[in-house]
């Protein structure tokens, strides 16, 4: 993966803001994505940062990298979108969800926390499915990611698993310049 740490598109106005799960509660949302957008990730102390998965990358030689999904959701009773992050450890619920070449688009999600503490594990309960939902082309997805993030991202991951990207390589796909 090749990051350039230089301005992002500006076809996209503004980035969608980011919802959070919180300690002490849920989240249910309905899934606008037709796949997740996977990139390492690491934590900086006050952020999480893309990591340019090179082997000069300096936060790798302090810490691993954390995986992380993203997608467009939007609240059961709204239709105000956000961006969604995502640990790897919620993709058994969500796969089994996917079986049969189905995409995330339409999935109504309850994502929580395995305990009180803000960054407490997350979990996720699939609660079924909405037909009719539009889905959404995961390149937009990723410009919303790069607008957050304020960066480029050359090499990205657009499926709904990260063990599933990391084994198949042609779901790699590499932006054309």
């Amino acid at each position: 993966m090749s990051v350039r740490f230089t301005p992002p598109d500006n076809n996209v106005p503004s980035a969608l803001p980011i919802v959070r799960t919180p300690a002490n509660g849920d989240l249910r949302c309905v899934v606008l994505s037709k796949r997740w957008v996977w990139a390492p990730t690491h934590w900086d102390g006050k952020r999480t940062v893309i990591c340019d998965d090179s082997p000069t990358c300096e936060m790798c030689h302090k810490q691993s990298q954390l995986w992380k999904g993203f997608a467009v959701v939007r609240p059961l009773n709204g239709s105000a979108k956000s961006i969604l992050s995502i640990t790897d450890n919620v993709e058994p619920a969500l796969a089994s969800a996917l079986s049969g070449g189905k995409d995330a688009c339409g999935l109504i999600c309850r994502f929580y926390r395995l305990g009180k503490q803000r960054n407490a594990p997350l979990a996720c309960q699939v609660l079924g499915r909405k037909e009719g939902e539009t889905p959404l082309d995961p390149l937009s997805t990723v410009r919303q990611i790069e607008r957050i993030f304020r960066t480029t991202i050359d090499t990205f991951l657009l499926c709904n698993s990260p063990s599933a990207a990391l084994s198949r390589p042609e779901i790699r796909l590499k932006r054309i310049p």
